[in-house]
């Protein structure tokens, strides 16, 4: 967990390597409602989660997307998710 400031942040991907999170990026053209968005794919044995989101400046980020289904989620509140498969 880094601060916007904090000096770690440019060793964040070796710090992950070091802990055994394996981080893969693939860059792609890809047409979307906001220029700073990323999609990223969590997994493990369990399975896998998939979020979008978008970097709105000043280091906040707002959730766009879980699993396909649209939300909008900026952070400023708390908020339950919950994710169920039948």
């Amino acid at each position: 967990d880094f601060d916007t400031d904090d000096q770690k942040i440019i060793q964040a991907i070796e710090i992950a390597k070091e802990r055994g999170i394996k981080l893969t990026f693939i860059e792609e053209e890809a047409i979307t409602d906001h220029p700073n968005t990323a999609r990223v794919i969590i997994g493990d044995h369990n399975g896998e989660l998939e979020l979008v989101g978008v970097s709105i400046g000043g280091g906040k980020i707002e959730i766009t997307e879980l699993n396909g289904f649209k939300l909008k989620l900026s952070g400023n509140h708390p908020a339950i998710l919950v994710v169920h498969n039948d």
